[in-house]
């Protein structure tokens, strides 16, 4: 075997054993506390969804947006983001819907128009956070089920 082949032998068999204990100790990982942190992270997206129910029956979906945004503008770390983001799907999902408040959300598909549209709707609201471009998100897959579901088939 020439001396080449044996370093090449060599790298993959270090990189055999690096893989392996990286699988190892994920799943030692998860095993331990992974599935508590998973488990506490559904929790709170279950509860956010719940609060933004309670929160939006009987009010309006303008409503929703505007407490979402209060909620955003007060804490904007990651875990707030996500935790505000479900808030908002679950209290569009029992709020009434207004007139017009899914007028010019381009579709999920749009791609081009929901970069402008996301950006410009943060502006008019003075919210220049990266969190409210995905409050745009929620509203729009919101827009675009409601739109779907009023479609005749």
């Amino acid at each position: 075997m020439s001396k080449n082949m044996k370093i090449i032998l060599i790298i993959l068999g270090c990189l055999v054993l690096v893989c392996s204990g990286v699988v190892g100790a994920g799943i030692y990982w998860y095993t331990t506390s992974g599935k508590q942190m998973m488990e506490q992270l559904s929790q709170g997206v279950k509860q956010s969804v719940e609060d933004g129910g309670n929160f939006g029956s009987g009010k309006e979906d303008t409503a929703c947006l505007k407490e979402a945004m209060n909620r955003l503008q007060k804490d904007n770390s990651m875990q707030s983001m996500v935790s505000v983001n479900m808030f908002l799907a679950g209290c569009l999902g029992k709020s009434k819907q207004t007139p017009g408040f899914c007028a010019g959300v381009p579709s999920r598909g749009d791609f081009t128009r929901t970069s402008t549209w996301a950006t410009q709707k943060c502006k008019e609201m003075g919210v220049p956070t990266q969190g409210c471009g995905q409050l745009m998100g929620v509203v729009q897959a919101h827009c675009d089920s409601r739109n779907e579901s009023s479609e005749p088939k």
